[in-house]
């Protein structure tokens, strides 16, 4: 597959990436990347095409201080030109291009953003740590992985919410259960499934709405299979990948039904909307999420979706508190802390 270039001054491509103004990409990335292009150091982020949905932010706040460059390629081969171009060399997931990359590479300076199925694959421990910094986006991700040679090679940085992309009004209790990700075996759509017939079991008049790329053909057939053994052929929508802001605007519920996430992106932002969460209970939920927001069982979900509490000032204080703001700051130091590093030493 050939490389897709981003540009940091290609305005068209970043809005591809991010549902932001055209105006705004303008003002963050190309009045900034014509600014003093010769003294910048250079930076190039290399990501796989479908693996582009936490960067918008970090383009932005990296381009203010840097020339900097998307690659978005399967093979690594096709990024060569511009590894060897870059000062720092930004790899977006721990997986298979930073694996190639660093060991094709093992002197270039790079930062490796681990999310979480790398760790659970074993793709960390095959890549080259000699001259790479490891961003980990929570604790237990960084906690998976035992290799001790990096241990001071290591940041935590959470991910955050981009709160201003997202129309905050005060919702309510209603008909619509809401939930925005791939459809995959990780999100376990059958659970969704179980909780929805249970509500109308329960004489409630509820639908659910799931957006996000098909990724497993094997769950969507048991997934619409129990849908229809309970009859929902009515209530369960599936649609395709959204504008989320949109999506959500006339939602009353966020049901997230997975069994494990790196933070849940998703769920901050129908937050950011107002709009109640109701989270399964996966591993390390507890570590992002209050226990009032969590469920174990079919019963409990239920119960939260019924009961009296409903509070959007509350859910977008939440959100708000977790804006991508800083984790962008926690970036930008990181950034600018290894060049000056390698700036020194050579």
């Amino acid at each position: 597959m050939e490389s897709k270039l981003v540009l940091g001054n290609c305005v068209e491509k970043l809005k591809e990436l991010d549902d932001c103004s055209v105006d705004e990409l303008n003002k963050t990335l190309v009045q900034s990347c014509r600014t003093n292009v010769l003294e910048r150091k250079k930076i190039v982020v290399i990501v796989a095409p479908a693996l582009t949905s936490f960067l918008p932010g970090i383009l932005r706040e990296l381009a203010k201080n840097y020339t900097v460059q998307v690659v978005m390629v399967s093979n690594i081969e096709h990024a060569k030109p511009y590894i060897e171009w870059a000062d720092l060399v930004w790899y977006e997931f721990g997986n298979e291009l930073a694996i190639a990359g660093t060991n094709k590479y093992p002197d270039k300076l790079s930062i490796v953003r681990v999310h979480g199925y790398e760790v659970i694959n074993g793709f960390v421990e095959k890549i080259n740590h000699s001259n790479a910094h490891f961003i980990f986006v929570a604790d237990h991700v960084r906690n998976m992985v035992n290799i001790p040679e990096i241990a001071d090679k290591v940041s935590i940085i959470h991910n955050g919410v981009n709160t201003s992309k997202y129309t905050f009004a005060e919702h309510q209790h209603g008909r619509k259960i809401a939930f925005v990700g791939n459809f995959n075996a990780k999100k376990n759509p059958g659970l969704a499934v179980q909780i929805l017939s249970e509500l109308i079991e329960g004489g409630g008049d509820y639908e659910f709405h799931w957006a996000g790329d098909m990724q497993d053909r094997r769950f969507y057939a048991y997934t619409m299979h129990i849908v229809n053994a309970f009859g929902l052929q009515s209530r369960f929508f599936l649609h395709p990948r959204v504008d989320t802001n949109t999506f959500l605007e006339d939602k009353n519920y966020f049901l997230s039904t997975s069994i494990h996430e790196g933070y849940g992106m998703a769920i901050l932002e129908a937050m950011s909307k107002g709009i109640k969460p109701i989270i399964h209970n996966f591993y390390v939920a507890n570590e992002f999420y209050p226990q009032k927001y969590l469920f174990n069982s079919v019963k409990e979900a239920v119960r939260m979706i019924t009961s009296d509490d409903y509070d959007s000032a509350e859910y977008r204080d939440f959100a708000i508190q977790n804006d991508e703001s800083k984790q962008l700051q926690a970036v930008a130091e990181i950034v600018n802390n290894l060049l000056q590093r390698e700036a020194k030493s050579s």
